[in-house]
């Protein structure tokens, strides 16, 4: 699978993974891009969001996205 190539929230049409790690605490979590396109719209830059994001684990508002594809299950299984 090749890495999607991602500037805005609305390419590759969402169809990825996103996944947010705080560079303080080391904490990291998986999400889908659509639960943050409602709250910041598909039109934004992943570096822009990056700046609005704050860890859930210790406050601090250092966080970086790095996007992966979407798992699909495999045919015949």
């Amino acid at each position: 699978m090749r890495k999607p190539i991602v500037k805005k929230l609305g390419d590759e049409f969402g169809d990825y993974c996103l996944m947010i790690s705080c560079t303080k605490c080391r904490h990291s979590r998986s999400t889908d891009p659509s639960a943050l396109a409602r709250i910041a719209g598909w039109s934004i830059t992943l570096d822009a969001l990056a700046k609005r994001l704050r860890c859930s684990a210790c406050g601090a508002k250092e966080c970086t996205l790095t996007t992966t594809p979407r798992m699909r299950p495999r045919k015949g299984l």
